[in-house]
């Protein structure tokens, strides 16, 4: 009775202590953009209805026909862009390399992108490069308009010069003006350029990673000749656009990160088509009927009286969904190859959930047939967003070996597991009873983070018990 009492006082002195010390609500304000600075800055404090930069505390509105530049890293509570109306063109225009320095955060609520409305890039070169990196940490991300990214990524070359980035196509090393450029390269190789048949200039190398792309869409290579009126500078690669979401995203609109284009039959359609982009995305759900794409640039064309100079088409891009529950997403889904040219390669796509591993211990005889488990523990490092859960089962002694064993069970049945490490659970009755429990297993199963960034670990397991 003593020792009940003590952790009842426990208990109301951290009650109290709670109370004491809980932290005064703050309301979230709304904000909209009334453009009073006459400038396209989000850091310019006369542009929003309250004359200050929108905060953390801050429910963000933008529901007008503008365009506003964001240019460095900022976290607001929620952020609803355009209205349900496609003629209200409201556009986000990212003017910093957002991978590299930090995401919009979306802190405390949704972020929507009404139909009409998009989110874009700067134009992307070698220095200032075309991402776009959002992270909703506690709500949904609904595209309903566009995130576009098209052509924001490394520049194709000048004449006689490869183009910009890991997988520049190669240039046209001479002036002959039917020489043109090479494809750039990302998730796939870009193709070569050809003169009737004949290889002049390689594609671009393959780059970046399979399951955690980043990387921009390299540009194409540039061709032979230098004339003012017959130059052919290569075309750019696609950007990156890297979005985190705790909880659904919903495409129906689209997402693009596409390789320009070279034209066909111009004195300027001599280089290599750019390399598509990165998408991607790592979400609790994706659902949606929309559009998404990383495809590699068209390599230009030119048909001079049944001779063909072809430009290289650029490597298809890289696409990454990583999701943890529901994956339903229907829509359109490419990181195709360029056309023109040869020996190009596609881009990669790649859909998949957290690693999840399972380990069972082997069989345990506690050497009693009237054994009752008190207490499972154990120690662990558990990194954000990863998990880590126990089941246990027992069995009866037969003849030296392990009898029927019963269900793989947790608290409170087989659809519940241990996940408190220091043993303060309470163990299923079952396996506390003293009957048929003399043999013990148990199985832990761990769970990666989202885009398996981080693994949990399991140091050592201890399970106390009693031999009545």
């Amino acid at each position: 009775m003593r020792q009940k009492y003590y952790i009842i006082c426990l208990w109301v002195i951290f009650l109290c202590g709670l109370v004491l010390a809980h932290p005064k609500m703050v309301k979230a304000a709304a904000v909209s953009w009334d453009g009073g600075a006459s400038s396209a800055n989000w850091s310019d404090a006369n542009n929003w209805s309250n004359d200050a930069v929108p905060t953390p505390n801050d429910d963000v509105t933008i529901n007008t026909a503008v365009t506003i530049n964001i240019g460095s890293s900022t976290t607001i509570q929620s952020l609803s862009i355009g209205t349900s109306s496609p003629s209200t063109a409201t556009i986000l225009n990212f003017s910093y390399d957002a991978i590299t320095n930090g995401a919009l955060t979306i802190s405390g609520g949704n972020m929507t992108v009404w139909s009409g409305a998009t989110i874009t890039h700067s134009a992307g070169n070698s220095v200032v490069v075309g991402t776009i990196n959002i992270n909703v940490t506690s709500g949904n991300l609904n595209i309903y308009g566009s995130v576009n990214i098209d052509g924001k990524g490394y520049t194709g070359g000048d004449p006689r010069t490869n183009g910009n980035g890991p997988g520049g196509g190669t240039g046209a090393n001479d002036t002959d003006w039917s020489h043109y450029g090479g494809g750039g390269g990302h998730g796939g190789k870009g193709s070569s350029s050809l003169r009737n048949s004949s290889v002049v200039a390689s594609g671009g190398i393959s780059n970046d990673s399979l399951t955690s792309p980043i990387s921009l869409g390299s540009g194409g290579g540039g061709s032979g000749y230098n004339y003012s009126w017959e130059r052919g500078w290569g075309a750019s690669g696609g950007g990156a656009v890297k979005l985190q979401v705790s909880g659904t995203t919903t495409i129906v609109g689209s997402i693009t990160a596409n390789g320009n284009s070279l034209p066909v039959q111009a004195d300027n359609s001599g280089g290599g088509g750019g390399a598509g982009g990165s998408i991607n995305i790592i979400t609790e759900s994706l659902v949606g009927s929309g559009l998404v794409t990383a495809n590699g640039g068209n390599g230009g064309y030119y048909n001079n009286y049944g001779q063909i100079f072809q430009g290289g088409g650029g490597g298809g891009g890289r696409i990454s969904f990583f999701y943890g529950s529901t994956y339903s997403f229907s829509g359109t889904l490419t990181a195709s190859l360029g056309g023109n040219g040869s020996g190009g390669e596609a881009g990669t796509i790649n859909i998949q959930t957290p690693i999840t591993g399972t380990l069972i211990s082997s069989p345990f005889d506690t050497g009693s047939a009237d054994t009752l488990i008190n207490k499972l523990s154990w120690t662990q490092d558990l990194p954000d967003g990863t998990s880590i859960k126990f089941q246990l089962r027992t069995a009866p002694d037969n003849n030296g070996i392990a009898g029927s064993w019963s269900d793989w069970l947790g608290p409170t049945g087989t659809d519940s597991f241990y996940t408190d490490n220091t043993g303060s659970g309470v163990i299923n009755t079952n396996h506390s009873d003293g009957a048929n429990d003399q043999w013990i297993q148990y199985k832990i199963i761990l769970k990666a983070s989202m885009g398996n960034l981080t693994t949990p670990v399991v140091r050592d397991v201890s399970l106390e018990y009693v031999r009545v």
